[in-house]
């Protein structure tokens, strides 16, 4: 996507910020963010025509929560295929589309077609952009007000349970409701 492509490159010009390792690579001339069987694709046109390589290939896109975006198209011409593999690095909140496949469906619908699911569908833990409960505790601990605005009910109460433990005065943000920060 043009933001991936977009924050790739700014990851270069942050090297600072990375560990001894990655800084290696770049003290030798490797951009390990950029290697050189990788391609970005910029436009829709370009995305779309991932689907019609031939032999094997990785096609690594942002999913979110499979709500929208060039996902929806890769998936509704690879699900078919059991040749393909689907891995979700990424939370998949209950009833959506990616928990649905998660779950083993048969079948789904996707951009209005119904599409037989025959890749395999695999789900890898420890790949979260969140921070875990004691880092967000760490983060949190000189805050004097905090809203939770993201993250299913029964863990954002949990939480917000936990921080007032600590002195925090929390609130559960509504959808639409607003605060003046």
């Amino acid at each position: 996507s043009p933001l991936t492509t977009r924050i790739s490159e700014i990851y270069g010009q942050i090297q600072e910020a990375f560990s001894d390792l990655v800084r290696s690579f770049y003290r030798r001339g490797i951009d390990p963010f950029a290697p050189a069987q990788l391609r970005y694709t910029q436009s829709v046109e370009e995305s779309k025509r991932i689907n019609e390589l031939a032999g094997p290939a990785v096609v690594i896109a942002g999913s979110g929560m499979l709500s929208g975006g060039r996902i929806l198209h890769h998936l509704r011409h690879q699900l078919p295929d059991p040749k393909n593999t689907l891995v979700f690095v990424g939370y998949q909140p209950r009833g959506g589309l990616g928990h649905r496949l998660i779950e083993g469906a048969p079948r789904v619908r996707i951009q209005g077609h119904e599409v037989a699911v025959r890749a395999s569908v695999r789900s890898l833990g420890g790949f979260s952009g969140h921070a875990g409960r004691d880092e967000l505790f760490d983060w949190l601990a000189a805050e004097e007000r905090i809203v939770l605005v993201h993250g299913e009910t029964p863990a954002r109460q949990s939480l917000a349970r936990a921080l007032r433990s600590r002195g925090a005065r929390v609130a559960l943000a509504r959808l639409g409701q607003r605060f003046e920060v």
